[in-house]
């Protein structure tokens, strides 16, 4: 037989048992194996500051260590009730955007197994406010109070502004946030933070009327330094009316003697000037109006007067150029309303605040308590204004202000 014929008939059967067993270990390269488990590596809570903009690296592990695809998706989504945090995943780090807590949620590409942690970001500086009010349909002078959520909620300087930004002629805000219906349509209300404009909030309120003539201001408040004034009204032009208008004491009786006032339709104003000047009560002016085809309509308005306020700081240190005082301490400074009597409100703000100082202020002892947190970097630029704004609770646009400079010192400053 040949000889090479012969030797390919011996080498066969090896190079076909070699196929063989190349063929099944390439077969046993290509099983795939699946992930049973994903498990978080780190602490269960993560605590990140925005103010410093921390991030922090997710650490996991997925199972069996020789598991074919060990991809994972992330997502977050919502802890409870608590606010939900904004979160960014960039190269394995999550990045905060906003405060508030979320849940952190890995899965797995393979067999959708997933692990999660919770993740709180705090803040001290004011992030973001919102707004409500109770009702958001006004009639003609109703009235509805904005109500504001400050995130964090123990954010410093929480003082705000307020203004109409669309329908002016259709609401007005005081600077307490009331709002009332001034006329027919809709209305926008800005909120705007006042350390920062770019934090604010909008509302959308819509006024209608039941009326072609209305107060828009159902209480006015007078101190006795003013002996007249005006109450705005809504006119709808386009109505054809008649009206009477008469002045009423409490009892009911004439106030003639009283006030004095008159309507200016062309305005939309109702003048009215006190007559006697030692006056303290208030009087009602009753406006009665008459459509043809329709039951007369009663609308009032109650102008009050009151006495004035005064306001001084009892402690001359406190009308000083500046006060000094030293990091953790704590001072109360004393003032004095005039009359006795008088029911106050009052808000505090603080100018060049980098939270140096805390205020709380004692309505029924009358003192605000000043604390000392932190110097500045130099002690020329570590000082805090502080304005107290008081007025008589029923008189608020009747404003009384006390004033300081606060110098907050530590012991890193030599001079």
């Amino acid at each position: 037989m040949n000889k090479k014929l012969i030797s390919l008939i011996l080498v066969l059967p090896l190079i076909l048992m070699i196929s063989l067993f190349t063929a099944v270990n390439t077969v046993s390269l290509a099983v795939s194996v699946p992930v049973s488990k994903i498990e978080i590596l780190g602490p269960e809570i993560v605590y990140l500051d925005l103010d410093k903009q921390e991030k922090h690296f997710i650490e996991y592990a997925v199972y069996p260590t020789e598991a074919s695809n060990k991809k994972v998706e992330f997502s977050t989504e919502a802890n409870g009730d608590a606010r939900k945090a904004e979160l960014e995943y960039k190269d394995g780090y999550l990045c905060p955007k906003s405060v508030g807590q979320a849940k952190v949620i890995l899965t797995t590409v393979d067999g959708g197994r997933q692990a999660s942690f919770i993740v709180q970001v705090e803040a001290n500086t004011l992030q973001e406010i919102e707004c409500s009010v109770e009702k958001s349909e006004l009639l003609i002078g109703e009235k509805t109070t904005i109500s504001t959520e400050f995130v964090p909620r123990n954010a410093p300087n929480q003082q705000l502004t307020y203004e109409v930004v669309e329908g002016a002629d259709i609401v007005s805000v005081s600077s307490q946030g009331v709002v009332t219906g001034i006329g027919v349509g809709k209305a926008t209300v800005k909120v705007l933070s006042r350390i920062n404009a770019e934090i604010f909030d909008t509302l959308e309120i819509t006024v209608s009327s039941s009326a072609p003539v209305q107060f828009t201001e159902k209480t006015v408040v007078n101190t006795v330094l003013q002996d007249e004034g005006e109450v705005p009204l809504y006119i709808d032009g386009t109505a054809e009316f008649t009206y009477t208008r008469e002045a009423l004491q409490a009892d009911g009786s004439s106030a003639a003697t009283i006030v004095d006032c008159e309507m200016d339709t062309d305005n939309a104003r109702l003048k009215y000037a006190f007559l006697d000047e030692d006056f303290i009560g208030s009087v009602t002016v009753k406006l009665t109006v008459t459509q043809l085809g329709k039951e007369p309509y009663t609308d009032s308005c109650e102008i009050v007067r009151i006495g004035g306020i005064e306001a001084v700081w009892t402690e001359e240190q406190a009308t000083a150029m500046s006060l000094v005082m030293n990091v953790g301490e704590t001072q109360t400074f004393d003032f004095d309303v005039t009359p006795l009597s008088a029911e106050i409100e009052c808000r505090v703000e603080l100018t060049n605040d980098h939270g140096f100082i805390t205020v709380a202020v004692d309505l029924e002892k009358r003192c605000a308590t000043v604390s000392a947190v932190q110097a500045g970097a130099d002690a020329k630029n570590s000082y805090t204004d502080i304005t107290l704004v008081l007025w008589h609770k029923d008189a608020p646009d009747n404003e009384q202000t006390l004033t300081m400079r606060v110098n907050v010192f530590s012991d890193t400053f030599s001079s």
